[in-house]
């Protein structure tokens, strides 16, 4: 796998990471309609504590929230991307560290096989 094939795996996880951002935006939104409770400020806290940066008022706390959000969603899109490209490098179900960090580390015993890429990763 080049370089090539690892900046298409990364487009798509971006792709699969906005997907993934729509879908939550829009069952949040329609929660907090249906419970009629506004938006969530929890992006734009965290960001701002770790970032340092504070919003002027609600319109701009309401915006970074936003931009956190969408940002957060996609980029994490980016990464399931990048250990898809660094997992699926060998053929014949040969598992690597990338693999072992998308799982959570645990042994193929644990769970079901898994496919990758068209290969598949069995139980040994």
């Amino acid at each position: 796998m080049g370089i090539g094939d690892t900046a298409a795996a990364v487009g798509k996880g971006l792709f699969a990471g906005a997907a993934g951002t729509v879908a939550m935006t829009v069952s949040s939104t329609l929660e907090a309609k249906l419970r009629e409770r506004g938006s969530s400020s929890a992006p734009a806290d965290a960001a701002g504590k770790v970032l340092g940066v504070q919003p002027r008022d609600e319109e701009g706390q309401a915006r970074f929230s936003n931009i956190v959000h969408w940002a957060y969603g996609t980029s994490w899109g980016a990464v399931r991307g990048l250990l898809h490209a660094l997992t699926c490098r060998r053929s014949g179900g040969e598992r690597q560290p990338a693999y072992a960090s998308h799982t959570g580390g645990l042994p193929a015993d644990d769970m079901p096989a898994a496919r990758c890429g068209g290969w598949a990763m069995s139980r040994r």
